[in-house]
Parts: C-alpha cells; structure tokens; sequence
C-alpha cells in the first residue's frame, strides 16, 4: 500500500471514528431531552452527524461533502419548486362508491420509512429540459395531467389536478407515472421539462439510526403514543416541514434563520414515496380482493377496508419481495414500519369495524 493510500485509509477511519462519537452524543442528548420532557431536534442532527456525504462534483477528489444546504433557486427552478411543493401532498382525499362497515387503518411510521428509502439531490439542480422518463435523477420533473379511468377503483396518481394541465413532481411520482404507462395503465410519462442532480444520496443513516432509533427508545421506554412519543414524531415531521419552507411576499419561499437544510426538492421526494407507498399498496389490495378493494385513502397514511375483506388481506399469505405474507400486516404495538395499526376500535382496545357511507361523486372528465 503507498503512502498516499495509506494516508488516505486513516484519514477516512478517523473521520468515521469522529463521526460515530458524533452521533452517538446527539442520540444520547435526545434522550436526556425526552427524559427531562425537554424538546428534541431532528433537523439538527440531520445538519450535522447524520447529514448524507459524497464527493461533490466541483470539489475534490476523495473528499467526502456534505450537501449544498442552500442552493440557489435561480432561473426558473424556484419556480418549478415552488409549484412541485404546493402540488406534492402527504396522502390522497379519495373515495369510492360503498356502503357498508369497514376497518380504518393507519401505517406505522410512514414518513420516516418514506426518508429511509429515498434518494434526494446531494447538489444542486441543473435545467435538464425535457425528454423521457426511463432513467429518473434525482430532482423536479414537469408532467402533463391525463385523465385517469380508474377513480372507482383508485385515485389519479396525480390527485386532483386538472386533467390537461402541467404540473412539477418529484422524481418519485414521475417513476410511478412511467411504470404505469408501462402496464398501460397512464398514456403518456413523457417529461416536458426537468430540474435534476446527477449525484444522487440516501438520508437513510438519519431516518434509520437516528429517528427511528429515537422513536424505538421512546416506544420502548414510555410507551406507544406517550408524550415522550410524540415528542419525537411531531420533531420529525417539523423536520420534514422546515427543510420545505413557506410561501412569502411576492411567491418567494423563505426559511426560519437557523434552518440550514434548506432542500424543498428534499421535502416534495419524501413526501411523494409516502404518498406511492400508500397508493401501491391499495393497488395490491384490490388486485387480490377485485370487488373488495379499498375503500377511501386520506389524510397522510390511512386507508379503508371493507369489513368483509379485512380477515383476508390480513392473514392470506401471497408472494412478496420478503416471502410469504399478508398484504396487510397488523402491528397495534406501532414498532415494525411499514406495518399497520387498525383505528376504529371498542371500549376494550379490541378491532372494531365503523359504518361507512359514500359520499362519492364522479370527477368531471373522469368517466
């Protein structure tokens, strides 16, 4: 090994060594916080010992960075933003027609599962105009709005836009977009313009090792839905919000003076894989029960099941990426992600299926 190797692999071990003690303070902090019923900054920790690094594209070589906070929203990608973040929603506000009992469900840790899986623009956005949707970077595209044959059965992948018109998503719906023109199921993925990163980072060290290993430590410790629970959700979700920002004067988007992380592209992705996630699984609910899918999506992660197919799709074992198992997994103790917790319960705590009567009505240019 020479010298400049050698060098180079105790420069990386010592900064891996700095970083872990780093991390390991900010978690044991976050605790005393949560013990002393102080509050806990997600944000923060994401800023700085858990901030994703790679090598910039402008910097030097070997030298691991961390992301450009701040970037500027200039010719026209502001813009773009701007219309992506006010678009992009949480959930879905969706309906079918039914009458009849159903189970509400909930999916556990939703969001945090949505930032441990996504990969967001470690740089800045560059204008990379239009073209097609078969090799997504990470970033903003500009879709056209389709109209979508299927509201009996499922939402647009768009929501309510208006069909006909463009809008700007991230590059996550723009990925459900191109696969469902792939089964035939959208018209067209063609993107008629786009703000992406060639370099491409996860924020999974922070959704994993710090949030959802806080959110563990507060289950564990004080119990599911304890204040101390709370606590470290609504941090995370204000995390979530921050790095978005607000609409100011004259369409500007503006931050609080201390956040640093100021990636609205960051807040649209998380928030659109949340939203797929939801709608796929609702899509893999209806194709194994045809007549009796879901039947309402709303708010952030919840979802509606009639009562008749609730035993089936949580306990009929079908063929998964992990095996042999439910389409939907219960967990009422809320620490698996990615599981569901049931609403509408009893008195005693038990599953407890509610009345639900339809309130829907046809969407013009939808049939």
């Amino acid at each position: 090994m020479s010298t400049q190797a050698r060098e180079r692999a105790w420069f990386d071990s010592r900064t891996r060594e700095v970083t872990d003690k780093a991390r390991e303070s900010l978690l044991r902090w976050a605790a005393k916080q949560l013990r002393e019923g102080g509050t806990v900054r997600a944000l923060g920790a994401l800023e700085t010992a858990y901030c994703p690094t790679r090598q910039r594209e402008d910097g030097p070589r070997g030298i691991q960075s961390p992301p450009m906070w701040r970037p500027e929203w200039t010719d026209g990608v502001g813009d773009a933003a701007t219309l992506a973040l006010s678009f992009s929603t949480s959930g879905w506000a969706w309906e079918r027609p039914y009458t009849g009992d159903v189970f509400r469900l909930d999916r556990n840790g939703a969001f945090i599962s949505a930032a441990s899986s996504v990969s967001v623009a470690h740089g800045r956005l560059t204008h990379t105009g239009p073209g097609d949707s078969s090799t997504l970077r990470p970033g903003l595209y500009q879709v056209r709005v389709w109209n979508w044959n299927e509201w009996d059965r499922l939402p647009s992948p768009l929501g309510h836009a208006p069909v006909g018109s463009r809008v700007w998503v991230s590059h996550v719906r723009a990925g459900k977009l191109a696969k469902l023109f792939e089964d035939g199921r959208w018209p067209d993925c063609t993107v008629e313009d786009s703000w992406t990163s060639g370099a491409p980072v996860r924020i999974r060290d922070w959704a994993k090792s710090y949030v959802q290993a806080l959110r563990d430590h507060a289950i564990n410790k004080y119990g599911y839905k304890s204040p101390e629970y709370n606590e470290v959700k609504d941090s995370f979700s204000k995390a979530v919000t921050m790095m978005g920002g607000t609409l100011g004067e004259h369409g500007r988007r503006q931050w609080l003076p201390d956040v640093t992380a100021r990636r609205p592209d960051w807040t649209v992705a998380i928030r659109d894989l949340n939203a797929v996630t939801i709608w796929n699984a609702a899509d893999r609910c209806h194709e194994l029960l045809p007549h009796l899918g879901p039947v309402a999506l709303g708010i952030v992660d919840e979802m509606w099941v009639p009562q008749e197919a609730y035993t089936i799709l949580t306990t009929r074992p079908v063929s998964t990426a992990r095996g042999q198992e439910p389409r939907i997994i219960i967990d009422e103790t809320g620490r698996k992600l990615g599981t569901w917790e049931v609403k509408s319960m009893d008195d005693d705590g038990n599953a407890q299926a509610e009345p639900w009567v339809s309130r829907y009505r046809p969407r013009a240019g939808a049939r």
